[in-house]
């Protein structure tokens, strides 16, 4: 075999296995959608918010009589909750397990400042993400769960 006949054969073979691996790396091999040339965002993780009534709201007097989150539902939960008066910062709790509860540090007179809170319920580890899938930080009526 002569050398041209070699690097014609290295050639073909490279351009072979290139393609291979373009084809087996793109959206339509992997089962996963496209949208404009990458990963569309149905390849996520997303839940439907649906854990809000899990989150009982109440002062507890066990603890200085603030302002509290108590989980009533059977699943671990994240808890992202934002005034409603908007000169005020949204705050988390990352993980609240079946049954417990935690506070939030303010007081009735706070609350009542900060107009109380919207919450946007989550199961633990997924995040509230808006209609352009940015984090939610402010009062927004729509919001889905995402890992």
């Amino acid at each position: 075999m002569t050398k041209r006949a070699v690097i014609q054969i290295a050639i073909v073979l490279m351009v072979v296995l290139t393609a291979a691996r373009g084809r087996a790396a793109s959206p339509e091999a992997t089962g996963a959608p496209e949208r404009d040339g990458g990963i569309d965002a149905s390849a996520y993780d997303y839940r439907s918010p649906i854990y809000n009534h899990c989150i009982r709201e109440f002062y507890d007097p066990n603890m200085y009589n603030w302002f509290s989150f108590e989980n009533t539902c059977s699943e671990a939960l994240s808890v992202t909750f934002i005034p409603y008066d908007p000169g005020f910062g949204a705050s988390a709790v990352d993980y609240l397990g079946p049954g417990r509860s935690t506070s939030t540090g303010d007081s009735r007179d706070e609350i009542q400042r900060k107009r109380g809170y919207e919450l946007y319920v989550c199961p633990a580890g997924f995040l509230p993400v808006d209609g352009n899938d940015r984090y939610v930080t402010r009062v927004n009526t729509m919001f889905r769960c995402k890992r």
